[in-house]
């Protein structure tokens, strides 16, 4: 967010730099110093985020495959068999082409 952003550019201007450079034997030293003050700054500054990860969870599942699937249960209950048929589709297809994303972004991966 733009308020981290200001937050971080103050934590960082507000330092003198040479008392970094005038403490340190060493070039990797210096290097070692600086940049560990640099991620003590934006481990104060950036906001964490919590991600809740399920191990049954299949890695190419998204939101659209999730949203699909609560439609097609939803079309089941209704009785409509037409709804249904159609919903039962869409989610394969989108599965389809999630399960193809998730294989060509591995192989892109795996070759770089």
């Amino acid at each position: 967010s733009e308020e981290s952003d200001d937050l971080l550019r103050d934590c960082l201007e507000s330092v003198d730099w040479s008392v970094f450079k005038n403490s340190a034997t060493s070039l990797n030293e210096y290097a070692t110093t600086v940049t560990d003050f640099i991620s003590k700054c934006v481990e104060d500054c950036v906001p964490k985020k919590q991600i809740r990860v399920f191990p049954n969870r299949k890695p190419w599942m998204n939101r659209d495959i999730h949203c699909l699937l609560k439609s097609r249960s939803e079309a089941l209950m209704s009785g409509d068999p037409d709804l249904y048929k159609k919903a039962r589709y869409d989610l394969k297809k989108s599965i389809k082409d999630a399960k193809r994303q998730y294989r060509t972004k591995l192989e892109s991966q795996a070759s770089h």
